[in-house]
C-alpha cells in the first residue's frame, strides 16, 4: 500500500511529466481539467489488474493495466467508483490486446492513451465520448477503421490514423510542426457534419458516412457491426429509415451481400435454377454466387431465394466463398462443446467447425443452433469477423 506521501510524491511528479508533454507538444488536448490538481486527485490502490486515481467528483480515471487480455472490456465501475477518463499513456506500449470495449460511462480518452498498441485491431468508443486526446491511438497498426461516436467534439492532433510522428522546432518564430506517416487503407466511420469528419477532412483520412437508422442507437450490441456493413456497402435500410436488425435474412439477400463483398462482378450467364428468374434484384447475385461454387442449391434443383438463411447455412457460404478465395479453411473444431451439436446437417459440419474455430459463430445462448434463422444484426456481426480474420 502507497503511504500519503509515496502517493502525493507520484501524484506530483506525473503532474510534471503531464506540464512536459504540455511543452513538447503544443496544442495538445489535455483532459485533467483544472480542478483535477494535485491536491484533488489521489492516486489509489489497483483493482482486476487496472490503476486509477479518484477524482474531485467522485469518478475514476484508468492510468494503467497490468493484465494480458486479448479481448478487453473495461469495466464501467471499479471498487465502486465509477470509471469517466482514460488517462494519458493508460495503455500505451500494450502488445497483447487486440480488441477493446471502452465502457459508456468514459467521456474524455486522454493523449497517448493506446498508443503504440500495435496488435489493436478493434475499438469499442463509448457512445458518451467526448473528447479523444492527441495521439491517443498513434502507432496502432493493425488497426483499419475506428468508428467515432456522434457525442465527440474534440479530436486531438494525430489521434487517429497515424503511425509516426515526427516533430520539428522552427527557431525563427520558436514554434513546432509536425509530419505525420499515415496508416495506408484506415477509415474513419462517423457522422456527417461530426468532429469525425472533420478530422478526416483536415487530415486526408478515408471517412465513411454511417447510416442514422431509427432502429439501431449507440448501445446496441450490434451498433458497430451494422453500422460497418453499411459503410462498407455490403448492408442497406429499408425506405422507411430502418434497418429491421432482428429481421430474418433470406438466401437470395445473402448471396447479394456477398455479391457486393466481391466487388460486385458482371454476370454474363443465365440462371440454371427453376426457381429463379433472370432480372429480378438478386439475380445477377446469385448466378455469380453459382458459378464460384459458394451456392449450390437444394436437391430438388431450386435455390429457395426467399427462403430464410439459417445458421448452418449461412456458415457454408462462408466456408465455401473462403475456399473459393483462397483462404484457409482447414482449421476445424469439436462441436462437441456445444450441447446440440447433433443437429448440425451432416453437409454442414465442416463448415460450422470452420466457423466456430475462426470465430465466425460463437454460439447463441450456449448452443449453435444451426437450424436457426440468421438475422441482420447477426450477419452483419459474422461478416464483420470474416473480414477481420482474413484481413481484407
Amino acid at each position: 500500500m502507497l503511504t500519503k506521501f509515496e502517493k502525493r510524491a507520484m501524484a506530483y511528479i506525473l503532474a510534471l511529466l503531464m506540464c512536459a508533454s504540455m511543452v513538447l507538444v503544443p496544442g495538445t488536448a489535455v483532459f485533467a481539467k483544472e480542478e483535477d490538481s494535485v491536491d484533488e486527485v489521489e492516486i489509489l490502490e489497483s483493482a482486476d489488474g487496472y490503476y486509477y486515481w479518484e477524482r474531485e467528483d467522485g469518478t475514476i480515471g484508468i492510468s494503467g493495466y497490468e493484465g494480458n487480455e486479448k479481448e478487453l472490456v473495461i469495466p464501467s465501475t471499479l471498487d465502486g467508483h465509477t470509471v469517466s477518463w482514460i488517462i494519458w499513456g493508460a495503455f500505451s506500449g500494450n502488445e497483447t490486446i487486440e480488441k477493446v470495449v471502452i465502457p459508456d460511462t468514459v467521456t474524455a480518452i486522454s493523449y497517448h492513451a493506446f498508443s503504440g498498441c500495435e496488435n489493436l485491431k478493434e475499438v469499442t468508443l463509448p457512445s458518451g465520448l467526448k473528447e479523444i486526446g492527441s495521439s491517443a491511438f498513434l502507432r496502432c497498426s493493425s488497426m483499419s477503421s475506428i468508428l467515432v461516436p456522434k457525442t465527440v467534439e474534440e479530436i486531438g492532433a494525430n489521434a487517429l490514423g497515424y503511425l509516426n510522428i515526427e516533430s520539428i522546432w522552427n527557431e525563427e518564430d520558436d514554434t513546432w510542426t509536425y509530419e505525420g506517416e499515415k496508416m495506408p487503407d484506415f477509415t474513419i466511420l462517423g457522422y456527417e457534419g461530426s468532429a469525425a469528419q472533420a478530422y478526416a477532412k483536415e487530415n486526408d483520412i478515408a471517412f465513411a458516412a454511417l447510416a442514422e437508422y431509427n432502429d439501431v442507437n449507440q448501445g446496441d450490441w450490434y451498433y458497430r457491426y451494422v453500422n460497418w456493413a453499411y459503410a462498407n456497402g455490403l448492408m442497406k435500410g429499408y425506405e422507411n429509415g430502418d434497418f429491421g436488425p432482428a429481421d430474418n435474412l433470406t438466401r437470395g439477400q445473402f448471396a447479394i451481400i456477398l455479391h457486393r463483398y466481391e466487388g460486385t462482378p458482371d454476370v454474363t450467364e443465365k440462371s440454371t435454377f427453376p426457381d429463379v428468374a433472370d432480372g429480378l434484384y438478386y439475380s445477377d447475385a446469385i448466378i455469380w454466387a453459382k458459378g464460384t461454387g459458394v451456392v449450390g442449391g437444394y436437391a430438388n434443383g431450386n435455390f429457395g431465394p426467399d427462403d430464410y438463411m439459417t445458421r448452418e447455412q449461412l456458415a457454408t457460404m462462408m466456408y465455401r466463398y473462403a475456399k473459393y478465395k483462397g483462404y484457409d479453411t482447414e482449421k476445424g473444431t469439436d462441436l462437441t462443446a456445444f450441447p446440440d451439436a447433433g443437429n448440425v446437417t451432416e453437409f454442414a459440419e465442416t463448415a460450422m467447425s470452420w466457423a466456430v474455430a475462426k470465430g465466425l459463430i460463437t454460439g447463441d445462448n450456449g448452443n449453435l443452433n444451426p437450424q436457426g434463422t440468421a438475422n441482420r444484426a447477426v450477419t452483419a456481426t459474422i461478416m464483420n469477423r470474416f473480414v477481420e480474420a482474413f484481413g481484407e
